[in-house]
């Protein structure tokens, strides 16, 4: 019972710390403020609480999140930018081998943790992922936090000054590259209609990604949570439709992320931070490395633009990227859906690759 009321009160001040991080706007910044309010508590009582099934439904529903951004349209898009996504994904595997060798060499890291840290996946989903795969989660939460520091701070500013030089590339004519990135649904006439008729298609995505998940789980792959539940939800979303997913749900997963690594920071970590200054160095070369090396490539290779090419390359959030993309003048469906096929690949295949390389390491 006593565990349970410290779980609690564990939870509510996470909660309390990811909604003042959320409201700062800082980067994936509910998972943020969860963690750190969560770190300052149990340095402060040393009784954390957070419970290992609950990491499980986070994966479940994470997975479920990514398969809502999928649709036909999404899947037709695919198609058409099928060589430059083969050309971003394997890019990406071989520059995450490299960059998680240095992070591996330079520094105090293990294996795993390096090649977790170095992956262009979601800071949540690598954090979550992390710990039951041999990585220390709360180093590669901080370090995948790093990253999206740099690139939401950084690139912008790169970006806005690079594309003052550059045409960028206007595709017009093609219909499949007419991607939703979030438009409503309905009208006024039959608003209630519509609004009962998407809580059946989230919670029917819910249950579909929920049995995808566990499946996987039960077969003792990678990961198989997240995995299994992420391509179940894409088939469905496929042949049902791009499901809307709940901004507020989003924001919870992010603070029970938070939670779940604020718990494993121990003093003992807190006080190995020092160490992860040549990794936060290696990191930023390795992001600006990520967008424009990855960028300039699938720029040579292929017929997008080159601003285009590095926005979608970038490992950051696809929101984020598609603002981007509509200030300096990009083909933001392009990215859009470059952007969501790196994702679920990176979900799909990477946990299980750098669980082979880092058991082949020892």
């Amino acid at each position: 019972m006593e565990s349970f009321l410290f779980f609690l009160l564990t939870m509510a001040i996470a909660a309390v710390g990811g909604v003042i991080g959320y409201k700062l706007k800082l980067p994936a910044g509910a998972m943020l403020g969860a963690m750190v309010a969560t770190v300052i508590f149990n340095l402060i009582t040393h009784h954390a609480v957070f419970y290992a099934d609950l990491r499980v439904v986070v994966q479940l529903l994470a997975g479920a999140m990514i398969g809502s951004r999928m649709n036909r349209d999404v899947l037709l898009g695919m198609k058409r930018l099928t060589v430059p996504i083969l050309i971003l994904v394997a890019s990406m595997f071989v520059l995450n081998m490299v960059f998680g060798s240095a992070l591996y060499l330079f520094s105090s890291l293990s294996a795993p943790t390096a090649l977790f840290a170095a992956a262009p996946g979601g800071a949540s989903e690598m954090a979550i992922v992390a710990g039951e795969l041999g990585a220390n989660a709360a180093h590669v939460a901080i370090l995948q936090l790093a990253r999206l520091v740099i690139i939401y701070t950084c690139l912008p500013f790169i970006m806005t000054r690079l594309s003052g030089g550059m045409r960028a590339y206007q595709d017009k004519h093609s219909p499949e590259s007419c991607v939703a990135l979030g438009a409503g649904e309905s009208g006024a006439e039959g608003e209630m209609v519509a609004a009962a008729a998407r809580g059946v298609h989230f919670l029917l995505l819910v249950t579909i990604s929920a049995i995808g998940g566990i499946a996987f789980r039960s077969l003792g792959i990678a990961a198989g949570a997240l995995i299994g539940s992420m391509l179940a939800g894409t088939f469905y979303c496929v042949a049902r439709g791009e499901a809307a997913f709940p901004k507020r749900l989003r924001v919870c997963m992010q603070i029970s992320s938070g939670a779940y690594v604020g718990c494993r920071l121990e003093p003992e970590t807190l006080a190995s931070m020092g160490e992860l200054l040549i990794p936060l160095v290696i990191m930023f070369i390795g992001t600006i490395t990520f967008s424009f090396g990855i960028g300039f490539l699938i720029h040579k290779l292929t017929k997008l633009d080159l601003l285009t090419s590095v926005l979608a390359s970038c490992p950051g959030g696809r929101q984020e990227m598609a603002y981007l993309s509509e200030d300096i003048g990009a083909d933001t469906p392009s990215i859009a859906i470059m952007q969501t096929a790196r994702m679920v690949c990176v979900i799909a295949f990477f946990p299980t690759l750098l669980k082979l390389i880092t058991n082949w390491l020892g």
